[in-house]
């Protein structure tokens, strides 16, 4: 059966009973409240208090529940006001106030709903906005669209349009300037984006998010995310405290608790990670991305992938670390290079070195070591290719050291090695009378010597 159709089958036998049900109200009983409720008139029509509905002439389907509660509408249609001077002032249709004073300056607003003491107190001509909580969207005169739960939510509002605040304080100082600048912003949590107030197109969810931003294009989630942003633009931060001491710093971004928290002013840092970038204040260029990656960190320029990361750098820049705790002791030194785990763990300082998957020595300065415990070397693209300057390569077996000039003297590295022929010296053996003389006990080695 097409459900378009079933539903209305539904909506027809609810209507039926409704009716029955009223018409059987309407025949007399003993039963009911005596005397009957007053308030009951044409059209759907309800008003209780002092000069409720007390300008109604053809409208239909109003309900007027306190003093003065849409006391001027006329032909409106389909409104509700609860309370002392709930829509006092309206004329149009579709709207709904429950509180003190709700709604109670305005006329041609229509779909509004308002839910509080003085929630939407002086929307004029504003539409489809709905204010819950004390004085939530209370300032709102013609911002159409705006949304605000929670007490004083959206507060100063006057123009700005598209808002959504649903927490205590959450926007309340949006369009307070009412330069009708701060538009399409979203607050989710008490003070979340509290004192913006021209800043547009922000998203902010946890408590005093974003909450003294004036910027625009900033998306900030957890508790204190950016919460001291002001003049920062295009940052996101998603995490308790991420980025939370950023003030003007632009195009950050914050993944994870702690993350940048302690940024202030610098641009372009990615931090993803538990504590990731966590001490650095005004750095450019970086990239964390792991727990406590450059945790320690205050430059710029440095990458690191892994947890632990960079661990200890404070200073230095332009250094790349992709691994578990790579660069971990490096506290200074710039342009290092490290990959694999640990790798250039054990520098403290130095710069200009490269360690694939070796642990390194402190105090390296522009030294590659690649590999630790291997036992064989495989290199492709270098048998058999004519360089063009052909040179000898010498390793120190001892320490693994590559270079073009062998040590002094050592047979090793020598080629063609043949014998002398002396003949008709002689070599014999001797000691030196000299040493001999002067401490006869002691051992004195031979010595060769060459006769004639």
């Amino acid at each position: 059966m097409n459900p378009l159709f079933q539903f209305r089958k539904v909506i027809a036998v609810v209507i039926a009973l409704l009716v029955a049900r009223f018409a059987v109200q309407l025949v007399p009983s003993a039963f009911g409240v005596v005397p009957p409720p007053d308030g009951g008139y044409p059209n759907f029509t309800t008003a209780e208090g002092q000069k409720a509905l007390f300008s109604l002439t053809s409208g239909t389907a109003n309900t007027a529940v306190g003093w003065f509660s849409l006391s001027s509408v006329t032909t409106g249609d389909f409104n509700t006001g609860v309370g002392a001077g709930a829509l006092a002032l309206n004329t149009a249709d579709g709207n709904t106030a429950v509180g003190l004073g709700a709604m109670l300056f305005n006329t041609t607003g229509f779909d509004n709903t308002a839910v509080g003491t003085a929630a939407l107190l002086f929307n004029d001509s504003a539409q489809q906005s709905t204010a819950v909580g004390a004085f939530a969207l209370s300032n709102n005169i013609d911002g159409d669209t705006n949304n605000a739960f929670g007490n004083r939510a959206l507060a100063g509002n006057v123009h700005g349009t598209g808002n959504t605040a649903i927490g205590h304080f959450a926007l309340a100082g949006n369009d307070t300037s009412g330069n009708a600048l701060a538009n399409l912003n979203t607050a989710i949590g008490n003070g979340a984006l509290q004192a913006n107030i021209d800043g547009d197109s922000n998203t902010a969810v946890g408590v005093a998010a974003l909450s003294v931003n004036q910027a625009s294009g900033l998306t900030a989630i957890g508790t204190y995310a950016l919460s001291g942003n002001t003049t920062g633009t295009n940052n996101t931060a998603l995490g308790f405290n991420a980025l939370s001491f950023n003030t003007d710093g632009s195009q950050n971004t914050a993944v994870g608790d702690n993350a940048l928290a302690n940024h202030t002013q610098g641009n372009n840092n990615i931090a993803v990670g538990w504590n990731a970038l966590l001490s650095d204040t005004t750095g450019d260029g970086n990239v964390a991305i792991g727990g406590n990656a450059l945790v320690n960190n205050d430059t710029s320029f440095n990458t690191a992938i892994g947890a632990g990361a960079l661990l200890s750098a404070s200073t230095g820049n332009s250094n790349v670390a992709v691994g578990f705790e790579a660069l971990a002791s490096k506290t200074a030194g710039a342009n290092n290079i490290a990959l694999g785990t640990q790798a250039g763990n054990n520098l403290i300082t130095g710069g200009g070195n490269i360690y694939l998957g070796n642990p390194g020595v402190d105090n390296d300065a522009g030294i590659i070591r690649i590999g630790n415990t291997h036992s064989a070397t495989f290199i492709a693209g270098i048998n058999g290719v004519d360089q063009g300057s052909p040179t000898a390569v010498f390793i120190n077996t001892t320490t693994g050291q590559l270079g073009t000039t062998p040590p002094a003297s050592s047979r090793r590295y020598k080629k063609e090695i043949k014998p002398i022929n002396l003949f008709p010296l002689e070599v014999i053996t001797r000691q030196n009378l000299a040493s001999y003389l002067a401490d006869p006990l002691e051992y004195h080695p031979n010595e060769l010597s060459i006769i004639n």
